[in-house]
């Protein structure tokens, strides 16, 4: 068996902090943690991780590295035994704290003074009077004497850290929902100052989310405010991204443009993330070229800041309808509004122009010829007819199309009214779209 201890040394109001943002990072190398919070110490068995990240060395080392990302810093110790773990954590001073074999342990537990084991505290005045300065001392004492002058419990506590006895944790369960509350050490009356506070909790819910192996798309953040005659209801920041993500560095962008306008009416005491839908990550690819996907991910990000700075009603994509009128087919929605699959607009390989205008601009006609800023244009393309509408009242439409150039290389989508009886005589040109 092989076990690895991580003892916090410095109690302080953080420390439920640490310990749970410590249990969501140990969860990720193994479904068997334990947390003694009396003992301020968690307790991790590796055993059957080794072969999933290339033995214990490397295990120990890439948790470690997890830990001080997120600015925690336990004293680790690695053992076959889980109490053996603990003492060797606790013990203050330098000292080797990892071994692999059940005879190195006993020599570095052989060595250790007792006045600093936390376990054997209530006995350390008698084991000194008697001069049991060590623990190779202390097993040395015949059995039952010790466990008439102290108490079960001590020869209990030596067995699990030598080996001789199995020791049953009970372990910590993989919560099924993220909803976490962190406490502010001092009021914030503007809402960037909770940048980093909230970016913890980021953190822990992309802790939470990799040890789901799931993803999100939305965040919601809840400021609560001081309690009292003048008390104001938490205020409610959702965040909402258009790509599932679990990483930290997908949500800050668009988390640090919602702050930038979001305007605070009472300081805020406390920060609570709740993630109340989540679903299961996409497989990465693992071949040598890039994952196709990774370039639509990335413009999705883009997307996201840009709602975010401009507002969700700013940035417009394209929404058309089956119909051949240019007025009906072209139609534009909010990007967040866009995830519906869209209508298959009726063009063939017909070529449309990039910029349609909301209502046609009628043309100057000079010499039977339409002119736009005082150039002429030179019909290159067309006629196309469009004439539709006439199932509808008042709706019918009867126009040629052409593509016309002006003198710079610019070209425009112009229409006439179809030639009937009523507009023989006239000769009208407008003006409905810009070609890139």
């Amino acid at each position: 068996m092989r076990f690895i201890s991580l003892y916090f040394t410095k109690p302080s109001v953080a420390l439920i902090y640490a310990l749970r943002t410590a249990i969501h990072i140990a969860q990720i190398f193994t479904p068997r943690v334990a947390c003694l919070h009396a003992s301020q110490v968690i307790v991790l068995d590796i055993e059957a991780s080794l072969a999933l990240f290339n033995g214990p060395g490397a295990l120990y080392k890439r948790l470690l590295g997890q830990l001080q990302q997120q600015g925690l810093q336990p004293v680790a110790a690695l053992a076959p035994t889980a109490q053996g773990a603990i003492w060797l954590s606790q013990y203050p001073g330098t000292l080797q704290r990892r071994c692999l074999a059940l005879p190195t342990l006993h020599r570095r537990l052989d060595a250790l003074q007792v006045q600093y084991i936390q376990s054997l505290a209530p006995w350390q005045g008698w084991l000194h009077g008697i001069g049991c300065m060590h623990l190779g001392q202390l097993r040395r004492l015949p059995r039952q004497a010790l466990q008439q002058r102290t108490a079960p419990s001590l020869l209990q506590a030596l067995d699990y850290a030598y080996g001789h006895a199995p020791q049953l944790y009970t372990w910590e369960p993989a919560p099924e929902h993220f909803n976490h509350t962190q406490e502010l050490d001092f009021r914030l009356e503007h809402a960037p100052g909770l940048l980093y506070p909230l970016q913890r909790l980021i953190d822990q819910a992309c802790l939470w989310l990799n040890l789901r192996q799931r993803s999100c798309r939305q965040l919601h953040f809840l400021m609560h405010h001081e309690k009292g005659r003048k008390a104001q209801p938490p205020t409610l920041l959702s965040l909402s991204i258009s790509e599932p993500a679990w990483q930290t560095h997908s949500f800050l962008p668009v988390l640090k443009e919602q702050l930038g306008r979001c305007a605070l009416p009472a300081p805020a005491i406390a920060v609570t993330l709740r993630i109340d839908h989540s679903e299961p990550r996409a497989v990465h690819s693992t071949t040598l070229f890039p994952e196709p996907g990774q370039w639509q991910r990335n413009e999705q990000q883009l997307f996201d800041l840009l709602r975010a700075r401009l507002g969700p009603h700013s940035l417009l994509a394209p929404r058309p309808r089956a119909d051949h009128r240019p007025e009906i087919a072209n139609r534009w929605a909010p990007m967040a509004c866009s995830m519906r699959p869209a209508e298959k607009p009726v063009t063939g390989m017909l070529p449309r122009p990039f910029f349609m205008l909301d209502t046609p601009q009628a043309l100057t006609v000079v010499n039977h010829r339409p002119t736009h800023n005082h150039h002429p244009l030179t019909l290159v393309q067309g006629p196309e007819r469009i004439e539709s509408g006439w199932w509808e009242a008042n709706a019918r439409q009867a126009r040629d199309y052409f593509i016309a150039q002006d003198p710079q290389g610019i070209q425009y989508w112009v229409f006439r009214p179809s030639p009937s009886r009523a507009n023989a005589n006239t000769e009208r040109w407008f003006l409905h779209g810009l070609f890139a």
